[in-house]
């Protein structure tokens, strides 16, 4: 999208490159941590204790799932503050 005569790109674009510059990082250091607890549990269970390992039930999908969801609800309530620093009355009083 081009810049616009007064310098500036249209909110929307800016949400965005917020989202994606914010969301992408912490998922996969929580995919990366699911994987790696449930690989050395499963590692530990059947090597030191000689039991076979379960797969986890949904309760510990549902927490993981709702506490990346829940952490992933905090970005889009930052957009109200970009809103304020980089809104229409932000550029009128930047121009002055």
């Amino acid at each position: 999208m081009p810049i616009s005569k007064d310098g500036y790109r249209p909110t929307g674009l800016l949400r965005r490159v917020v989202a994606l510059k914010t969301a992408p990082p912490p998922l996969m250091v929580a995919a990366a941590s699911i994987v790696v607890g449930l690989v050395s549990a499963a590692l530990y269970l059947s090597f030191q204790a000689g039991i076979a390992f379960p797969i986890p039930g949904v309760a510990y999908w549902v927490t993981i799932f709702g506490g990346l969801a829940g952490s992933s609800a905090i970005i889009p309530s930052a957009f109200p503050l970009l809103d304020r620093i980089t809104g229409p009355e932000v550029r009128m009083s930047d121009n002055a």
